[in-house]
């Protein structure tokens, strides 16, 4: 039990630093003199992320409390990166048509639609049955990573229009 609880707590660390570091070189491939230089680091980082996801899937129904822990910090992630990304559409949208501003609005819907499918899958982890452990813990490391992604994708898009 100790050991298991050792490396929980060793998971639980590597969560936090893949997830700062993560953040980090987002924010810092905003920049145009840094973006050429972050590519590879936000390889590995994608790397880790797919590392840590695939270690969520080895958590038994015994680890549920532990399992469900994890999962609310990387949704507290992801809703910080859908937060810092509607400030900057925000900030962009004076500048910008019609049209790019239903585009945005659009892509941000979207985003809070996977956030709750993200939510649905989460409950099922709190509260599924033992014979849905399995489906449900594919279902959410599968929904996190899809939102993840999408992020990731309107994140670059942001930080390569023209501020306002």
């Amino acid at each position: 039990m100790k050991k298991l609880n050792n490396a929980l707590s060793i998971f639980g660390m590597m969560l936090v630093v893949l997830l700062s570091v993560n953040y980090v070189v987002l924010a810092a491939s905003s920049s145009d003199s840094e973006q050429n230089q972050s590519g590879s680091s936000a390889e590995a980082v994608q790397e880790e992320t797919a590392e840590a996801l695939a270690a969520i899937k080895d958590y038994t129904l015994e680890q549920r409390d532990e399992m469900v822990e994890e999962a609310n910090q990387l949704l507290a992630y992801l809703d910080q990166r859908i937060a810092d990304l509607s400030e900057k559409i925000d900030e962009k949208s004076a500048s910008a048509n019609d049209a790019i501003k239903t585009q945005w609005r659009d892509t941000l819907q979207t985003l809070r639609e996977q956030r709750i499918e993200i939510s649905q899958w989460l409950g099922g982890l709190q509260y599924g049955s033992q014979e849905a452990w399995e489906e449900v813990k594919t279902g959410f490391t599968q929904a996190y990573q899809d939102l993840s992604d999408a992020l990731q994708t309107e994140e670059a898009k942001m930080a390569e229009e023209p501020s306002a």
